[in-house]
């Protein structure tokens, strides 16, 4: 099996090479100069799954002259990970565009302001007496499903944030409770 080492210099104190690739059957490493330490990578446990929207993903890596737990030829490197929670106001950054996605979905941005503008136009001429088509009725009903849709992201979002405010450990579901279809 092939395994990742770092080579470590003792008197320049400091790594030398980050990428020397071990193959485990032939250890101990024979001739090795003995200003340079050896340590195969050891990660005890896999990255977490993680939500980039809400996590910080902290890697920490560390350099032990102890054995390697399954290389006893080599020292230990070992990687561990972490997960920082974002700061309040970076979460409810993450809110706001995923309002802003289901928004999207709802009513693209690019046809949306001239169904804005068609529909304030029914409104104006049946606020002024006329009476819409059949089409325009229609019309009329389907921009205030979006607007109803779009009341309830608002409504979602505003959850959200008492969520993050109410949970200083804790990161919303950042897909849930969105209307994307009307």
């Amino acid at each position: 099996m092939l395994l990742r080492c770092y080579v470590w210099s003792i008197a320049a104190n400091d790594i030398i090479n980050n990428n020397f690739i071990v193959e485990t059957d032939n250890l101990p490493i024979v001739g090795l100069d003995p200003d340079l330490k050896v340590y195969g990578e050891h990660i005890p446990f896999p990255e977490p799954p993680f939500d980039s929207r809400g996590w910080n993903l902290i890697i920490v890596n560390s350099r032990n002259d102890v054995p390697h737990p399954l290389y006893p030829d080599l020292l230990t490197y070992a990687t561990t990970y972490s997960l920082e929670r974002l700061s309040n106001e970076l979460l409810n950054l993450s809110v706001d565009n995923a309002e802003t996605n289901a928004n999207e979905q709802l009513a693209p941005t690019i046809s949306y302001g001239s169904k804005r503008q068609r529909y304030n136009g029914i409104i104006h001429r049946k606020t002024n007496g006329s009476n819409p088509t059949a089409p325009e009725d229609a019309f009329l009903l389907n921009m205030d499903d979006i607007a109803d849709a779009m009341d309830n992201n608002a409504d979602n979002a505003d959850s959200m944030y008492d969520y993050i405010d109410a949970n200083p450990t804790l990161v919303p579901d950042f897909d849930a409770g969105w209307t994307t279809t009307v």
